[in-house]
């Protein structure tokens, strides 16, 4: 039996979900163009559309991109719910957020334009205002906005109608930092997962691709233009990804937690491992991230090949995924072994 979303998304526990669906009825969302004359190219026009909406939900919406990764008949998605800011959005702020996305009601309009109301008619509207804050923290309704969307424009451009997605889309909370780094890395490797590529400088629409392409360009207008190390640390990370750490402010880590070369570093690490079918060895170094969490590098290879099934709609330490479960739908939890795996007993 489905179980219902609010027993699987619960963000006083995690802001971090693994998101993922598939089409349905044969249809795609990346596929080749034969050629004759030149090696198969990519059509990327769909899965264009697909992240455009993706980062213009995320402008909208309180919930942030940490990873995607848009593949021939699915995608992968890590996204982080921001609640801090959804309370500090005011009533007009709301309002021109929620008209982005949906025809406003008289009461928001009549508001905007004049300011002032009744003291009956500002009561519904707070309360209006307290739910719009709700659902622009709520990923079900970003999936909804996103999926339909998308599956409206692509069934357009083939004349069909029905279901494009295959049903709900799977949701798995990440409850701590290795997980999140195993999600993250599963994610942003998936093309070469599916050995529809070998290379991380690949055609597909991935998060690492446009990583790494800005911290590229960034390196390069440093050498250029002498710029200092605090604002390269800014510069090389994309405006439309949730960046990775590279400051702390009041003592609360506000982004990724953790650094973008240590996480480039372990991705490029892994990588040659998924290729090579091994453990890399010389010249590839241990990666720092494996050693500080102290992760064997077959147990993270393994991870990072199958994450998504090793756990069902929760993934982290063992105990915290047990408490997740039994508070939230009351069920046992999925991937013990592969919790020890990630998270191993103190010495």
């Amino acid at each position: 039996m489905t179980e219902s979303r609010k027993k699987l998304i619960h963000i006083d526990s995690t802001p971090y979900y693994h998101i993922q669906n598939h089409c349905v009825r044969g249809t795609y969302l990346v596929t080749e163009i034969d050629s004759h004359l030149q090696p198969s190219k990519l059509d990327l026009h769909r899965a264009q559309w697909f992240v455009d909406k993706l980062v213009q939900l995320s402008t909208i919406f309180c919930i942030d991109i940490c990873a995607y990764a848009i593949l021939n008949h699915h995608y992968h998605l890590v996204l982080k719910v921001d609640t801090d800011t959804a309370n500090r959005l005011t009533i007009n702020p709301l309002i021109q957020r929620w008209k982005l996305l949906f025809k406003l009601p008289p009461l928001a309009i009549k508001y905007s334009e004049q300011g002032s109301l009744t003291e009956t008619e500002q009561k519904k509207m707070n309360e209006l205002a307290s739910l719009w804050r709700k659902r622009l923290t709520d990923i079900s309704w970003f999936m909804r906005c996103l999926n339909e969307t998308v599956s409206r424009k692509i069934n357009k451009e083939e004349n069909a109608k029905g279901a494009f997605w295959q049903g709900r889309f799977k949701s798995q909370a990440l409850l701590d930092e290795p997980t999140l780094l195993a999600c993250l890395m599963y994610v942003d490797l998936a093309p070469i997962r599916e050995q529809l590529v070998q290379s991380l400088e690949n055609d597909y629409l991935t998060s690492i691709k446009l990583r790494m392409s800005a911290m590229t360009q960034a390196q390069e207008e440093a050498q250029t233009y002498d710029i200092n190390g605090d604002y390269l640390a800014i510069a090389q990370q994309p405006s439309t990804l949730l960046p990775f750490d590279h400051m702390t402010r009041a003592g609360k880590k506000v982004h990724i937690p953790f650094h973008l070369p240590d996480y480039i570093a372990l991705i490029k690490w892994t990588h040659q491992g998924m290729i090579q079918n091994k453990i890399p060895t010389a010249p590839h170094s241990t990666p720092k991230l494996l050693i500080q969490l102290s992760i064997k590098k077959k147990d993270w290879i393994n991870t990072c090949r199958l994450f998504s099934h090793h756990y069902s709609h929760v993934a982290g330490s063992w105990s915290k995924m047990c408490e997740f479960s039994h508070q939230f739908n009351g069920k046992w939890c999925k991937g013990k072994k592969n919790s020890l795996q990630l998270h191993p007993p103190s010495p």
